[in-house]
């Protein structure tokens, strides 16, 4: 087990616990381990450090995924700061901050909190010295995005405590950073599992209905994993035997929205390249793109602040006037295994850990509800890199990304076109990493 501390940090909006409840101390958290798993279960214990007494009216444990997002707009030559902060797990999306509190769906009471303002209601008393509370939280299988950290805000992962005060405040006392590269599970998804056409053709003239060109691709399914390859079948139709460029890209973008004032990115993910100098009057281009392996996974049906989302676009050129485009939507996962699979896997590593933790006697210390003695620190135990995407992007066709002349805006990734887009018609170039200036 690793063992981990984290003294409580105050925000900008969050009530401190000094002035709340007379007396300053230290809260931590010792967890089993800090990375997460879909349908897996989060175990540790919550170590108060005080020097006196504290009254207080309930402890409470959560799992937050917090996005927090922050940026300007700008219409008729007039500038708007725009900032939320939301929590994005299933059934969270619509809860309010009150008092700098937002209420996760993924919680449990150590001390059950109570009304303070009730006189029949007293509150506990906090011995001074070490106290420790032990601690279980299934993690959902909610399809999340990955973290990330840019210039438009953040998304974190973490287990959070609050303690409640007697003017009725949730006010946090301690948090921990979680190690979680977002889930999507592409076997959920009977669209992703599908193979897909698209076809877009060229007329000789708007007077005729004879088509010039003919250009279709096939792709084998919709759903892919980072790094794997993604394979197409590129057929051109092209009876009068002219000479053409084509290009098939992956594409990404993420959107982020607050109250309806939205901004995105785009970012190719992957591409190939094909010119045809003497071409036959049909071509059959069979090829791969692969996946860029910092894809974050599509995020589309949960929280209106943020979205992320992955599209196929194939592009023939014949002249600067007749170009042929066509989008098709893929998937992004993080697994193909069932459901099934997925929580019998972390079942087994679970049972294998408690063996672990027996044969250490350890199990006793983590389990326990409460106590004042000093938890000694736990052995280490292997940690998993957090995935934060080193990308950021969107799909749909690259006319979204016209300025006001019809100029493209971007920078590169790479060789790769990285894309900015203003929902609002006005241009930001501060992107993060990701992002150069144009």
């Amino acid at each position: 087990m690793s063992f981990a501390l984290l003294l409580n940090k105050r925000g900008p909006n969050k009530p401190g616990k000094g002035e709340n409840f007379g007396v300053k101390f230290t809260a931590s958290f010792a967890l089993e381990s800090s990375h997460v798993k879909p349908y897996g279960c989060m175990s540790g214990q919550l170590i108060i450090e005080s020097p006196a007494p504290i009254l207080h009216y309930g402890i409470r444990i959560q799992y937050e995924a917090l996005c927090t997002l922050k940026f300007e707009s700008k219409l008729d030559n007039r500038i708007s700061q725009h900032k939320k902060c939301g929590l994005i797990l299933e059934g969270g999306e619509d809860k309010e901050l009150v008092d700098g509190y937002l209420e996760s769906p993924v919680m449990i009471d150590l001390e059950p909190v109570i009304n303070a303002d009730s006189n029949e209601n007293r509150p506990y008393e906090l011995q001074p010295g070490t106290n420790t509370y032990g601690f279980n939280l299934t993690i959902p299988g909610d399809m999340l995005p990955s973290p990330f950290k840019n210039s438009y805000g953040t998304l974190q992962y973490k287990v959070v405590a609050y303690m409640k005060s007697e003017n009725g405040i949730l006010v946090q006392i301690g948090e921990k950073g979680l190690k979680f590269g977002g889930y999507y599970n592409l076997s959920q998804n009977p669209e992703a599992l599908k193979p897909a056409t698209i076809e877009r053709s060229v007329k000789r003239s708007i007077f005729t209905g004879k088509k010039l060109v003919v250009a279709t691709l096939n792709l084998e399914n919709c759903g892919y994993l980072p790094d794997e390859s993604l394979r197409f079948t590129m057929r051109v139709k092209n009876p009068k035997c002219l000479s053409f460029k084509m290009s098939v890209l992956l594409l990404q973008k993420v959107m982020y929205n607050i109250n309806g004032t939205k901004k995105s990115t785009i970012a190719v993910l992957g591409n190939s390249d094909r010119e045809v100098p003497e071409p036959e009057p049909e071509t059959i281009w069979e090829g791969t793109v692969k996946v860029h392996k910092g894809a974050s996974p599509t995020y589309t049906k949960g929280s209106s602040m943020y979205a992320v989302s992955h599209t196929v676009q194939f592009k023939l050129k014949l002249d600067d006037y007749n170009v042929l485009k066509a989008d098709q939507t893929v998937f992004i996962g993080t697994t193909r295994e069932t459901v099934e699979a997925l929580i019998a896997s972390v079942n087994s590593f679970t049972l294998e850990s408690n063996r672990t933790m027996e044969r250490r006697g350890s199990t006793s210390s983590m389990a326990s509800n409460c106590s004042t003695t000093t938890v000694s620190k736990p052995p280490t135990y292997s940690q998993l890199s957090s995935r934060l995407p080193s990308i950021e992007s969107f799909p749909p066709g690259y006319d979204d990304t016209l300025n006001e002349n019809g100029d493209e805006q971007g920078a590169t990734l790479g060789n790769e076109p990285i894309m900015e887009e203003d929902q609002n018609q006005n241009q930001t170039n501060d992107n993060e990493a990701l992002e150069e200036k144009n």
